[in-house]
């Protein structure tokens, strides 16, 4: 009895342990066969300096359909360019280039992220407030100011 019921939990724990391989191409199976394909969207995107934006890894199958996988690591070819956090969250540091990878069983994908610097602040205009003058004989006057 504990042989059959040690080759069923065996039986079981394999067919959920190969329910998914891949290789470092980004491709894999199912254990069904189906052919999956891991992507990054967007596949490019540019952002400033000091903005964010969230990529997201997403699993191609065989059939046509998509899906989100979880437990996705994330990594930046250049982290003084841009870093990237759990859940696929890019934060631009500097102006450049750097490639965004998702990993996820074996499998990669990435996006080129572009970090241009962040936009000048727009010089604010002066504050001119109109001159008021009062005569003696209270006479109210009002002026341009900012002369």
């Amino acid at each position: 009895m504990h042989t059959q019921s040690l080759l069923a939990i065996l039986a079981v724990t394999g067919g959920l342990l190969g329910a998914c391989t891949s290789d470092p191409t980004g491709t894999g199976t199912s254990g069904a066969g189906d052919r999956l394909t891991l992507s990054v969207a967007p596949s490019s995107v540019t952002i400033n300096s000091g903005r964010s934006l969230r990529l997201t890894a997403i699993v191609h199958h065989g059939d046509g359909s998509t899906s989100a996988p979880g437990g996705v690591a994330w990594e930046s070819s250049d982290a003084t360019i841009a870093t990237v956090a759990a859940g696929g969250l890019v934060q631009g540091v500097q102006a450049g280039r750097t490639q965004i990878r998702a990993l996820w069983r074996g499998s990669r994908a990435s996006s080129l992220v572009t970090v241009m610097p962040a936009p000048a602040a727009k010089p604010q205009p002066a504050t001119c407030l109109p001159r008021i003058s009062v005569t003696a004989g209270g006479t109210v006057g009002k002026r341009p100011g900012c002369e």
